[in-house]
């Protein structure tokens, strides 16, 4: 946001009803215009109205450098610190009144103050339109030549002589330069005074341009010369009478240094000026001689200052500087390399890093910036190339700041046509810079194809080692994004490339893209080694963003670990130093992160804290992207809490917000979660169709953990359609995937799960099929899958189906298709999640021994099991007695006469039987006979 100028002390004099009358519409309108002609007074009152008024928050755009609504909107958007999406096609027109509006309608009362819109009253009428339907508690003040529609409307009338002529006198004696020597209460003074006030007729910048010129000429001299130039110009306006007046009493350096100025189009910082002013003993001097007479304003800008002309003065000074064309190409060459020396200094020391902190000293050079390109890229051949090569860069980065991928676009193709056309070519450094802005553009748009081949050939350019380092450390970005798996190797290539080099700053960027992929990779423990590494050396060099950004990936990796305190830790501070640098962008992500997490972890009151929060940032800056993050988010909450109605809501409004702001990828997630919900909710078509919305944007995912993810989610839908074949192959692909993945724990478990859901399918058919065996042996499959999920995979970790959202839908789609025999055997597994009981379901005549998982089938060998039952029954007559040889042989074998031998051969081998099954610790041969181990635990079904 930037601050409006200080307006000078006469700001108000001769203008106090009409500021009091526009305080008081402030109180009553939303929509207040301030009208009249030129030179009228209008951009001073409103800089005095700003001061005045105490119940708003007041920002300030001149628009007078804007031609094109849409880079007007732009502008308004940038001074409201309204970030652009950071992917998608740049908005349209009605997209960026509503984004304006919304921020407003989310902030406590604002006044935004467009000062010379009469060119783009268009806009300004849409704003307000959208403004009202948005509800804002926002007023909007506009200075112009014409009147708005709808505005409540402020005509300011020039001050006249004969009806207030002491405020006229007033207005005089406020503008006296310091030394002038006036007595408005002598009666020739006054009517002098008076006289010239009706020559020039009331048009306070002509009064102030006389008024400026007391301490040379005595009042009534001043009479006489105005009339003598209203006589010699009588076709002029006042305005004009004056502009021409006080340009002819200026000397030669005098004018030249006004000419140079009228080429800045909205002021000039002191530095442009010194630059232009080279040839000039003192440069500011000459400034402080225009301001001295009202032809030019200083602004205070805090740390440092900026000239300004009035626009009335500006064109008029463009207009004598155009009558010797010779001359004022020159005046255009000598700003136009002044900018590019600021541009070249930038782009040299941010390198294509630290560019946003770099570019804020051009965030008000826009109008200039394209100015003096403009004429550079018209004048190639005359001018030095280079000078428009680093104008590019300004003019790129000043745009990309924005987000404005149409703009960077227009910039690139204008500069490369203009090469093309006086056949100018770059080499070394210069051709890589040049090339990296182009990838930078066309990574983007994500077209990676184009910028593959600009990575290469930038690479190639590049003739000094820290270019060449700059080009590799973009490309690892590029390839990281494009292809996480191929980055790897130049990552690492990288890395040992900045060592060489010495760079420390490019060493903490690669150390934290090589740890985000070895997270990718889930190599988990390398990662955070990595990420030491960059934590010690970004507090070494105080580099506090980079320093939030290696907290960042520590946690995101701590998080995968499950190492929940410290993960939270992490990503705590980096939202604490992200809040401090006023990183709204960084900040999003960081708590889009923990509240993710938090949801993966169940804790549900600081995922709620984070989207809060999330939401507000979105909601006050009116970012769509960030809104649809949070929306997403929050339907999971409410997916966990299985509240599915509610999740659906959510989940809707997070994919028309992710889907419009082009953020494919949470988009997918989003509709594949919409779709488990629909699925819940009894809506399997609809759930289908959402479903395959959400895996055609998914395609496009890279990360190994998401693609294993998506595969094996769409086996899962693909087995409920009874397309079995493809979804075992879809569940294999996966499994090729987590190969790759050696250090984690959570995808197994998934797989497993979506293979319950296609061995269910293939159950079922079995079961319809009367195949009895192989209805069984899938069934002891499916339960065994399940006891496993059940169970940490490492010690001390959560049970697989509490670590996930996603693992959690997934088993609710699965648990509500059970049949009643799984369900009732799975249940009884649930009472023992870590195999130490035993198991036996005696309808089905199976059992689970301690210490596994998997089931043992005898619906075909009826005598084991029998012989199981019957220790069983003992054990629960008689608990802690055997039961003998005798006794057991006639329970298993009622009815039949054997001799002894061959009765004890029996049972022995019987028992052996059951032993090899896994019982050998449990079945016991003791003095007596034989029992169950006392140690056991029994569950039955």
């Amino acid at each position: 946001m930037r601050n409006h100028p200080t307006p000078p002390a006469s700001a108000c004099v001769g203008r106090a009803s009409e500021l009091e009358r526009a305080l008081g519409h402030l109180g009553e309108a939303d929509f207040l215009a301030l009208t009249g002609p030129p030179g009228i007074g209008k951009s001073t009152l409103l800089m005095a109205l700003l001061q005045a008024q105490s119940t708003h928050t007041s920002v300030v755009l001149d628009l007078t450098a804007f031609q094109q609504p849409h880079d007007a909107l732009l502008a308004i958007m940038a001074a409201l610190d309204i970030p652009l999406p950071p992917q998608g096609p740049p908005p349209e027109e009605d997209a960026l009144h509503a984004s304006i509006a919304q921020a407003l309608s989310a902030r406590a009362a604002t006044l935004l103050a467009l000062d010379n819109a009469e060119h783009l009253l268009q806009v300004v009428n849409a704003l307000h339109a959208a403004m009202r339907k948005e509800g804002a508690k926002a007023a909007l003040v506009v200075a112009s030549r014409r009147v708005p529609e709808g505005a409540k409307n402020i005509s300011l009338p020039p001050l006249d002589p004969e009806s207030h002529p002491e405020e006229l006198l007033a207005f005089f004696m406020a503008h006296l330069p310091p030394h002038a020597r006036v007595d408005p209460k002598d009666p020739g003074t006054r009517e002098a005074l008076l006289a010239s006030a009706a020559l020039l007729e009331g048009v306070p910048l002509a009064l102030a341009l006389a008024a400026a010129r007391l301490d040379l000429f005595k009042p009534e001299q001043l009479q006489r010369m105005l009339q003598n130039e209203r006589s010699r110009h009588a076709t002029l306006s006042p305005l004009h009478t004056a502009l021409r007046w006080s340009w002819e009493l200026l000397d030669a350096p005098q004018q030249e240094v006004l000419m140079r100025c009228s080429i800045s189009h909205d002021g000039f910082a002191m530095e442009d000026l010194e630059r232009a002013l080279a040839d000039h003993l003192d440069p500011l001097s000459g400034l402080q001689e225009l301001a001295r007479h009202s032809l030019a304003h200083i602004e205070d800008l805090g740390e440092t200052f900026r000239g300004r002309l009035l626009e009335s003065v500006r064109a008029f000074a463009l207009q004598e500087s155009r009558r010797d064309p010779v001359a004022h190409q020159a005046r255009q060459s000598t700003h136009a390399r002044s900018l590019s020396a600021r541009c070249a200094r930038i782009h040299e020391v941010a390198l294509g890093l630290y560019w946003r902190s770099e570019i804020n000293p051009l965030l008000r050079e826009r109008a200039n910036l394209e100015a003096a390109f403009e004429h550079a890229c018209a004048h190639l051949m005359a001018e030095e190339p280079l000078c428009a090569l680093s104008l590019s860069f300004g003019l790129h980065l000043f745009y990309r700041r924005r987000a404005d991928v149409r703009a960077m676009e227009r910039v690139a193709r204008a500069f490369e046509e203009a090469c093309c056309a006086h056949e100018v070519s770059f080499t070394g450094d210069h051709e890589a810079a040049r090339l990296l802005i182009f990838t930078k553009i066309q990574g983007t748009k994500w077209v990676v194809k184009e910028s593959d081949e600009l990575y290469q050939d930038a690479m190639e350019s590049a003739a000094s080692p820290t270019w060449k380092l700059v080009a590799r450390v973009a490309s690892c970005h590029h390839l990281i994004q494009a292809s996480p798996d191929e980055a790897a190797e130049e990552i690492e290539a990288t890395v040992e490339f900045a060592r060489d080099v010495g760079d420390v700053l490019h060493l903490i960027e690669m150390l934290i893209l090589r740890a985000s992929t070895l997270t990718h990779q889930r190599h988990m423990s390398q990662a955070l080694a990595t990420l030491s590494e960059a934590v010690e050396l970004a507090t070494q060099h105080d580099s506090t963003r980079q320093l939030g950004r290696a907290k960042l990936y520590e946690g995101f990796a701590l998080q995968h670990m499950r190492e929940h305190s410290r993960a939270e830790e992490k990503l705590l501070e980096a939202a604490r130093i992200f809040r401090g640098l006023g990183d709204l962008l960084s900040l999003s992500h960081t708590l889009h992160v923990i509240a993710w997490y938090s949801v993966d972890a169940s804790r549900m009151e600081l995922a709620q804290q984070a989207l809060d929060e999330l939401l507000e940032i979105a909601h006050t800056h009116s970012l769509h992207w960030i809104k649809g993050m949070a929306q997403f988010l929050s339907g999971l909450v409410h997916l966990d809490e299985q509240r599915f109605a509610l999740a659906l809501v959510s989940l809707e409004r997070a994919i028309y917000h992710l889907s419009v702001q082009g953020v494919d990828r949470v988009a997918a997630g989003a509709l594949l979660y919409k779709s488990m919900a629909q699925e819940l909710v009894g809506e399997p078509q609809a759930a289908w169709a959402t479903f395959e919305q959400g895996l055609e944007l998914a395609q496009g995912v890279s990360a190994p953990m998401a693609r294993a993810q998506y595969l094996g989610a769409h086996a899962s839908w693909l087995a409920r359609k009874g397309e079995l074949e493809q979804a075992q192959a879809r569940l294999d692909e996966a499994a090729q995937i987590h190969e790759q993945l050696p250090e984690d724990h959570l995808i197994p478990a998934m797989l497993q799960l979506y293979q319950c859901h296609v061995d269910l399918r293939r159950y079922e058919d079995a079961k319809g099929a009367s195949k009895a065996r192989k209805t069984q042996k899938l069934l002891d499959d499916i339960i065994t899958r399940l006891s496993l999920l059940l169970a940490p995979q490492t010690p001390g970790a959560l049970p697989a189906l509490k670590s996930g959202i996603e693992a959690r839908m997934a088993w609710m789609m699965l648990e509500r298709r059970l049949p009643d025999e799984i369900l009732q055997r799975f249940d009884t597994g649930r009472l023992d999640p870590n195999a130490e009981s035993l198991l036996v379901d005696t309808r089905s005549r199976a059992f689970r021994p301690p210490g596994a998982f998997a089931w043992v089938d005898m619906s075909r060998r009826e005598t084991p099991f029998r012989l199981l039952e019957a220790l069983l029954t003992h054990r629960q007559n008689h608990p802690g007695d055997p039961i003998g040889p005798d006794l057991l042989f006639e329970q298993v074998w009622p009815d039949e006469t054997i001799q002894f031998e061959a009765a004890q051969n029996r049972l022995y081998v019987t028992l052996s039987a059951l032993r090899k099954e896994g019982m050998k610790q449990v079945i016991l041969n003791v003095e007596g006979g034989y029992l169950i181990s006392d140690e056991v635990r029994l569950i039955e079904v």
